[in-house]
């Protein structure tokens, strides 16, 4: 499906005990799983509800409170026969707060799916496509580009926010 990208929109809590819940909805199927802050990135590990299929996320971290954009790379295993596994680029941006009730915060974020509730702070449109649609390997390497796919700290889209609002 070249050219085509696909919008999920999911949530991100911590539950009581500390842990941080991740719930995921878009193209047909939903995924839950947890989110691990490690060593400046956030680790992310799905699992549909249909076929348990695991979905593996690698985000490039970011220091203030409130991520505004995380840019990654999505590990998954492709729905062909085959099982083929596969690394494409990732970008989250965030839609909005939770609050303390886990039900409605649901609720709400499957309402924005519905709407297709645009981001706080959207990226322009071609700046999504040229991060996402990137050339990579050695004739990219040569050219500037990157030799591997990544979210490094020198091309990454990732910044946060504090609570008032100052992007950094």
């Amino acid at each position: 499906m070249a050219d085509k990208l696909f919008h999920d929109y999911g949530m991100i809590r911590r539950v009581p005990g500390g842990m941080i819940e991740v719930v995921m909805e878009g193209t047909g199927l939903d995924f839950s799983g947890w989110l691990f802050p490690l060593a400046g990135n956030v680790h992310v590990f799905l699992f549909d509800s249909t076929g348990r299929t695991p979905l593996t996320v690698l985000f490039k971290g970011v220091s203030l409170p409130k991520a505004a954009v995380l840019d990654g790379i999505l590990l998954l295993s492709a729905l062909d026969s085959a099982r083929t596994p596969a690394a494409v680029p990732i970008i989250m941006e965030r839609l909005g707060d939770v609050t303390a009730d886990r039900d409605a915060d649901i609720a709400t974020f499957r309402s924005f799916a519905r709407e297709g509730r645009a981001p706080v702070n959207p990226l322009a449109g071609e700046i999504v496509r040229s991060r996402l649609y990137r050339e990579t390997g050695l004739a990219a390497a040569a050219q500037g580009g990157e030799q591997f796919l990544s979210a490094g700290p020198t091309h990454a889209l990732s910044r946060g926010a504090t609570p008032e609002g100052l992007l950094g």
